[in-house]
């Protein structure tokens, strides 16, 4: 009688906190799908204007408690003395448009760029309430830890890190840091270089009486996005005559980052003649008329500046 006296207490506690809402026994509002996993598979060489997966984490939510910290540390090597190296780090929501990370597909989640993160402290990620920091309602949601590298000219060669995941990396109160527990094991180590690391895969020199219908086609055969604007990837061209002209490349819409493992299309800004839309384009009307063709393009990998150079003969 005992037990059954008590068990009919517990009960009418419960109904009376489901009524006036004093007492929720249900699962956390945020909780860990899986554990945190290192996004690279191998070491990793990156130049400037990377734009890299550091880490994801998954989780599942209850439609409106938001995500408002995220903490963890840039481990870096023995050499790696000047923070300006990295530009930021920042989290950003899958979206479910593709699989995997784009910068220009998936959710930046508001507030939590942090620029020049110092290294081998904790760096904690303050997101601000909004829709893409909230996770899904019953379903798990992705959410990537990323970094950007600096411009060219703070790039020192050789210089390292890798990332741990905070022991508790998130939180739902701005008070705290961390409700889940992370696993943090061998995470992969990232080396900095001068050089922008893209091949050239295919280039047109002109076509008859259209000396300047002009393309080079990039190929990215890295893991991460490379912006365009922060690489300082430029075209540098040649005439036989002595002169030597840099090209700006102009972005087309959307197409700020090449890729990993993706073609990018350089072309003619006026010039151009093929069917394949040009993903950034180069004034060929910069330099004087001529009626040579492209003579020759190479693609100097070791280059610091990272520029594709373009050889053309003198004019006439």
């Amino acid at each position: 009688m005992r037990s059954k006296i008590l068990l009919f207490l517990f009960s009418a506690m419960l109904a009376v906190g489901a009524v006036f809402g004093v007492a929720n026994f249900a699962s956390a509002a945020v909780t860990q799908s899986g554990p945190p996993i290192y996004d690279m598979f191998k070491d990793t060489v990156i130049g400037p204007g990377a734009f890299v997966k550091l880490a994801r984490f998954m989780v599942q939510g209850d439609g409106t408690t938001a995500l408002t910290k995220v903490g963890f540390t840039i481990r870096a090597s023995s050499t790696m003395d000047t923070l300006t190296q990295l530009a930021g780090a920042a989290l950003y929501k899958e979206s479910g448009t593709n699989p995997g990370f784009s910068p220009t597909e998936d959710y930046y989640v508001a507030g939590s760029y942090l620029a020049n993160p110092a290294t081998s402290t904790m760096a904690i990620m303050q997101t601000l309430p909004g829709s893409h920091s909230v996770p899904t309602t019953g379903q798990s949601t992705e959410y990537y830890i990323v970094a950007s590298t600096s411009a060219v000219a703070n790039i020192i060669n050789g210089n390292a890190f890798d990332i741990v995941i905070a022991a508790d990396y998130a939180s739902t109160t701005p008070a705290s840091v961390g409700v889940f527990t992370a696993a943090m094991e061998n995470p992969k180590k990232f080396t900095l270089q001068k050089t922008i690391p893209l091949k050239i895969s295919e280039i047109k020199a002109g076509s008859t009486g259209n000396g300047k219908d002009e393309f080079v086609e990039l190929y990215n055969p890295n893991e991460y996005h490379i912006n365009i604007a922060g690489s300082g990837l430029a075209l540098h061209g040649f005439s036989s005559g002595g002169g030597a002209t840099n090209f700006a490349l102009t972005a087309a819409p959307g197409k700020t980052y090449i890729a990993p493992f993706s073609y990018f299309l350089l072309t003619s800004a006026t010039n151009y003649s093929g069917s394949v839309p040009a993903d950034a384009t180069f004034n060929s009307q910069q330099r004087r008329a001529v009626s040579g063709y492209l003579h020759r393009v190479c693609q100097r990998h070791q280059h610091q500046s990272g520029y594709a150079l373009l050889r053309r003969p003198a004019d006439g």
